[in-house]
């Protein structure tokens, strides 16, 4: 029998039931049970397609849905502005959003190493500084990812000139922590843009993302973090095609 022919909430559909066989029933009542779940299957598709479109949020989501859009289109107009400084196309530049805080530097310490990623003697003592914090409360930020070339740099330049430079253009200086949590994210090389701190006592140094070079062709290069001294003389062994990363700031806002 279809659905149709046999509905249970009918009177009659249920004398006809109780007078099947035991078998016929067993059939029956099993179709009943693939129908409620391929009906509970379809409510539950459609309360995600309600839920990503916006239809149940409540007021304050659909106020930080619409900060957030805002906030996109201001970085958006912020990246605009910078390419159209360095005259440069947007495909130029990479940009990641990186999400920081609410995580210790112990525990994005214990993450790197599970994912067995190096940290160097010089990375680690600047980790266990003072004056590396990290935030309490989650916060996403927008990086960009440039080389010194397209930065405007015809020569080598060091981090001073370096960090002169972003500033004119309106880029920001990465919390520390941004190292780690991208050196989680991506295995691409490149220098962090922060303030620097004193590693082992000495010479402040900044983050880098870097990776040993495999010998075995078939084996991934293993991404490490180090650091990169700063100083009046720091831009020995460095290359125009060396890249930094700063903080975007959404255009019409201040840090």
């Amino acid at each position: 029998m279809s659905k149709e022919q046999f509905d249970f909430s009918k009177p009659e559909n249920q004398k006809q039931f109780e007078a099947l066989p035991k078998q016929a029933k067993e059939i029956l009542i099993e179709h009943a049970h693939e129908e409620a779940k391929e009906i509970q299957e379809e409510i539950d598709r459609k309360k995600r397609r309600e839920k990503y479109s916006g239809e149940e949020m409540m007021p304050e989501q659909k106020k930080m849905g619409k900060e957030g859009e805002k906030e996109e289109n201001q970085y958006k107009l912020a990246l605009d502005k910078l390419c159209e400084k360095l005259g440069l196309s947007p495909e130029k530049i990479k940009t990641y959003d990186i999400r920081i805080g609410a995580k210790t530097k112990d525990q994005l310490t214990k993450e790197m190493k599970e994912k067995h990623i190096y940290i160097d003697t010089w990375a680690q003592a600047l980790l266990d500084s003072e004056d590396f914090v990290t935030a309490k409360n989650p916060k996403t930020l927008k990086l960009v990812r440039i080389s010194l070339k397209d930065l405007g740099f015809s020569t080598i330049a060091n981090t001073e000139q370096i960090y002169k430079k972003a500033q004119e253009l309106d880029l920001e200086l990465c919390p520390p922590e941004v190292g780690p949590n991208l050196r989680l994210q991506t295995e691409s090389k490149m220098s962090i843009g922060m303030y620097p701190i004193a590693s082992l006592g000495r010479e402040p140094h900044v983050l880098k993302l870097d990776y040993f070079i495999s010998k075995d062709r078939d084996e991934k290069n293993k991404p490490i973090l180090i650091t990169t001294q700063v100083g009046p003389y720091d831009d020995a062994g460095r290359r125009l095609d060396d890249e930094w990363v700063f903080c975007l700031r959404p255009e019409g806002t201040a840090f």
